[in-house]
């Protein structure tokens, strides 16, 4: 039921422009606007598990459209070492490691929190935390959990708002935000 009703509320997309046409308090505000729709999932067991730029819609008004529910459900326990691992699914450069490779720990609320990291950083820089190239780059690097700091793209970035970025941008899920 809590998916039904998170997928009924959400899905009210329409034609919007970039984070990257706004300034970076704007910007921020609707990060924010994204933050509270994903703590209103996982308050109802709901994990998003495909969080990125390319799934937050905007519409004329200003209101921010999270979309692509189609990964969604409950947390997950990583598999049993005799169990075969599950598909990676989801968007490399905004999945988290657990989701690249499960048997690092459960796909839960803070598999969403590092998505929201690597968004909160091209948020803030308009370029991506993982640069790699390929797929396979991506999930090297992101599995690679080597620190980003935003700073170093932007001047004048207050500390606070950095470091948050990098807490939530953790490898392990319980050096993250939860």
């Amino acid at each position: 039921q809590g998916l039904a009703e998170v997928r009924r509320h959400h899905l009210q997309l329409a034609a919007g422009r970039g984070l990257q046409e706004w300034p970076l308090r704007r910007r921020l505000g609707t990060f924010l606007s994204i933050c509270a729709a994903v703590e209103h999932a996982h308050a109802l067991g709901v994990v998003h598990r495909d969080l990125k730029p390319r799934n937050m819609m905007f519409d004329d008004d200003g209101f921010v459209h999270l979309a692509d529910w189609g990964l969604a459900g409950p947390p997950t326990q990583p598999p049993a070492a005799d169990q075969p691992a599950p598909s990676t699914a989801g968007t490399p450069g905004y999945m988290s490691p657990e989701q690249i490779s499960p048997r690092m720990g459960p796909t839960d609320a803070r598999s969403d929190v590092w998505s929201l990291g690597s968004v909160l950083f091209e948020t803030i820089t308009l370029r991506r935390a993982i640069q790699g190239r390929t797929v396979t780059e991506r999930m090297v690097e992101s599995l690679a959990g080597k620190p980003v700091d935003p700073r170093d793209h932007v001047d004048g970035l207050p500390d606070a708002l950095a470091l948050a970025c990098q807490r939530a941008l953790k490898r392990a899920p319980e050096d993250r935000f939860s």
